[in-house]
């Protein structure tokens, strides 16, 4: 973790908060620019998906982050780590990471969760950045991984809680049932105004799908 994160003597109101999968871990300049256009004066947490150890530690001296970050897998075409990060501008206590059950069935793919434990004026709060299986995995497995990161992280965790990043919910039936677990664990959407997916043939026709979420208590 990097030593730079603000310490303030009052709680805010407002905690700023952007989940962001970078595929790859690439075009990190662009995506920093995406970072500043959106928020000019820096989110509070932004939690990253497909990064490597690398471009998180660059993202977050670039916005004045402390971070954690683990690696979920080597990715087979460039042969380097991707995994999830939490960045964060409030103090870092402590970190966990929970490896997700079932690697994915095309490339070997293993998902994890990864949580920080944040000290925002005195008030505990816990972050976690997640990126369960894409359709290839069937439903239930999906479901099983999600499952595995409330039951790892947030149950038992008697602060306030965030929750989000790459659910890879790419059917109305994922959404709902995504949503039915999480809201059974005491979570609360923040709906996505438009479609997550930056590069996809539907948007064209204002369609698309919200892969990409936040939860809170």
């Amino acid at each position: 973790t990097a030593p730079d994160a603000r310490v303030s003597a009052s709680c805010p109101d407002i905690l700023v908060i952007v989940t962001y999968n970078i595929e790859h871990g690439e075009a990190l300049e662009a995506a920093l620019a995406d970072l500043r256009s959106l928020v000019p004066g820096c989110a509070d947490l932004v939690l990253l998906q497909e990064m490597g150890p690398e471009g998180t530690a660059w993202l977050a001296g670039q916005l004045g982050c402390g971070y954690v970050y683990s690696p979920a897998s080597i990715h087979p075409g460039h042969d380097h780590p991707v995994g999830n990060a939490v960045l964060s501008r409030w103090p870092i206590m402590a970190h966990r990471v929970v490896v997700l059950p079932y690697r994915s069935p095309v490339y070997g793919f293993r998902r994890v969760a990864v949580a920080a434990a944040l000290d925002v004026a005195g008030r505990h709060v816990r972050a976690i950045s997640i990126h369960t299986g894409s359709a290839v995995l069937p439903q239930e497995r999906r479901l099983e991984q999600l499952q595995a990161a409330v039951d790892s992280l947030v149950a038992g965790w008697e602060g306030a809680v965030v929750l989000g990043g790459d659910f890879n919910t790419s059917t109305p039936s994922d959404r709902f049932r995504f949503h039915r677990v999480l809201r059974a664990a005491g979570l609360r959407a923040l709906p996505a105004p438009a479609p997550t997916v930056r590069w996809q043939p539907a948007r064209l026709w204002r369609l698309g799908e919200v892969l990409d979420h936040v939860y809170v208590r």
